[in-house]
């Protein structure tokens, strides 16, 4: 399972580069600046958003296993600045990604859920909704629970 998920990191970064020309595993000088943290910030927030249950560490050991030194506490960092970075000016976004960064994170976002869609669970594309769709999901998978309950009920009562 570790695989799937290194792999799909890996696809992340990969993605985010394409889209930035920007390498979230280098550590050559300047890699420290805002254009990296960005794309960072946006892969560990994908990553997160897309997987279960894997600590910061084990995130940070990916960054580690991909030749980029990292802890846990600069990826709890970059997750917590994720939201703020999107609320900077569009000019100062424009002028270190070359797009807005929920430009990219979408994009790069879509090209996961298109690749993955049919693999996933229920459970797993709730996070790809907002919170009304959400709500109209739940409703409805309710509902067809509540019918098949009903159903075995009457099967069981019939079978006595």
């Amino acid at each position: 399972m570790k695989n799937k998920r290194a792999y799909k990191f890996q696809k992340f970064a990969r993605d985010i580069k394409k889209l930035t020309n920007i390498d979230v595993f280098s550590n050559i000088k300047g890699s420290r600046s805002d254009r990296n943290a960005f794309a960072r910030a946006i892969l560990n927030q994908l990553f997160t958003k897309s997987t279960k249950a894997w600590t910061l560490m084990e995130i940070a050991s990916l960054y580690r296993d991909n030749g980029k030194n990292m802890d846990h506490s600069t990826v709890l960092h970059s997750l917590r600045s994720f939201e703020s970075y999107l609320t900077l000016p569009m000019e100062k976004q424009m002028r270190e990604m070359g797009r807005p960064l929920k430009e990219i994170y979408y994009r790069v976002l879509l090209g996961d859920f298109k690749e993955y869609k049919n693999e996933m669970r229920i459970g797993d594309k709730v996070v790809y909704l907002d919170p009304q769709q959400e709500r109209e999901v739940t409703n409805l998978i309710n509902s067809y629970a509540e019918e098949n309950i009903k159903k075995y009920i009457e099967i069981i009562e019939s079978d006595v």
